[in-house]
């Protein structure tokens, strides 16, 4: 499938300068969600295997400040004007998927690996692309660095974890055309448009990672041996990753006995003992 990136850029401008008052009515997410028991696409796809299985196993739990949390928030108003914005230019868009009333979603391995689409659209006039088949649509904020950074090199080089990201969900969802990658940024409202075609060996990568991730007994290797490392300081697992004396929050989750099991469960190893039960045989499993 092509898409016409210059042609969506022309028609937003042109919306934009003429797109006058509007009363726009927007629901944004609660920061409370439930917590992820899964391993989720955009954690497989960064860069430190180890990060990724400490958040699997739920070795810590990160409180975020309330600029963190407003930040989350910034993302989510973002998308829905992109959305908004979008189908004033006659994108038809879909927050949800029709046959479930929820957000699209795809799973593998008994459903410990799963993701979450931002949405899925389709283009029925041809007014930008060749196809009225679907193609994902994902929106991101950045900041003014990582945004120039974006400009020069693409989604692919500056951001593996989204390309890597948007694959999966073009992998497990076959019928997707390929995304439209939709960026904003936060410094002056300048937007970025890419349109990334289905990567097959992407797909072989992740799915490689994530069984690798889902059944290591022992924390990965990290992506790096000091802890200075830039992506080490702004970790949130950098203390629990350096300093073997740290003790993970005991859960079941985070013992060394527990395991994946079929249909999202887990099990534990030990004989005579339910998972979920917490016991005094816990054992930190990264323990090294």
């Amino acid at each position: 499938m092509k898409f016409n990136i210059h042609a969506l850029e022309v028609a937003i401008d042109k919306w934009s300068m003429n797109m006058g008052a509007e009363d726009i009515r927007i629901i944004v997410p609660d920061n409370s969600a439930k917590e992820r028991k899964h391993l989720g696409l955009s954690e497989i796809c960064q860069d430190c295997s180890r990060a990724a299985w400490y958040s699997f196993r739920k070795i810590h739990k990160t409180h975020f400040s309330g600029r963190m949390l407003r930040l989350f928030q910034r993302g989510h108003r973002e998308e829905f004007f992109f959305i908004h914005m979008l189908r004033q230019v006659g994108i038809t868009i879909w927050e949800e998927d029709p046959s479930t009333g929820k957000q699209f979603k795809v799973s593998d391995f008994e459903g410990h690996l799963q993701g979450s689409m931002d949405t899925v659209a389709a283009d029925r006039s041809k007014l930008y692309s060749d196809s009225t088949k679907p193609f994902l649509v994902e929106y991101k904020t950045y900041n003014d660095k990582r945004f120039k950074k974006l400009m020069k090199e693409g989604v692919k080089k500056s951001d593996p974890k989204y390309y890597g990201q948007i694959q999966g969900y073009n992998g497990y969802e076959p019928r997707l055309q390929g995304t439209l990658f939709c960026a904003v940024n936060k410094n002056d409202d300048a937007m970025y448009f890419e349109w990334v075609d289905p990567d097959a060996l992407a797909l072989d990568h992740i799915k490689d990672r994530a069984e690798m991730i889902l059944n290591a007994k022992a924390p990965p290797a990290r992506i790096s041996n000091r802890k200075a490392f830039y992506k080490c300081k702004f970790c949130d697992f950098q203390e629990h990753c350096f300093d073997n004396t740290i003790v993970s929050d005991k859960s079941c989750r985070s013992c060394k006995n527990a395991e994946p099991a079929a249909d999202k469960q887990w099990r534990c190893r030990l004989k005579d003992q339910e998972y979920g039960d917490l016991c005094d045989r816990w054992e930190d499993c990264n323990a090294r």
